[in-house]
């Protein structure tokens, strides 16, 4: 199984599996790093914007007043809890066989 593996890939394996001891002639290369990281060239980075949180709108279905409902933004379904699907009257479900799938 190992030869199947790309070089790289064993030995990235290999360097989270098992310590590394220092190779006779081997380098250093936290000064390489830290004087690139230190350098006076080094771009300044954006301050970080906040979560905005979730994006949601009131909503009024007939006489129920929903204050932070999602907006769907091109989602195939949306979904609505059994509880404030009954207090909308709106009369019973029907079972149905379907899996929900969330993907990234």
């Amino acid at each position: 199984m190992i030869k199947q593996i790309p070089k790289y890939a064993k030995f990235f394996k290999e360097l989270c599996v098992h310590k590394r001891r220092k190779m006779k002639g081997s380098k250093e290369f936290r000064g390489v790093v830290s004087a690139l990281t230190s350098s006076e060239e080094s771009t300044v980075l954006p301050k970080k914007c906040r979560d905005p949180g979730i994006f949601s709108i009131p909503c009024t279905i007939g006489e129920c007043t929903f204050v932070d409902v999602m907006l769907d933004l091109g989602a195939s379904i949306n979904v609505m809890p059994a509880s404030i699907y009954r207090s909308l009257n709106f009369g019973d479900l029907e079972p149905i066989g379907m899996t929900i799938q969330l993907t990234n």
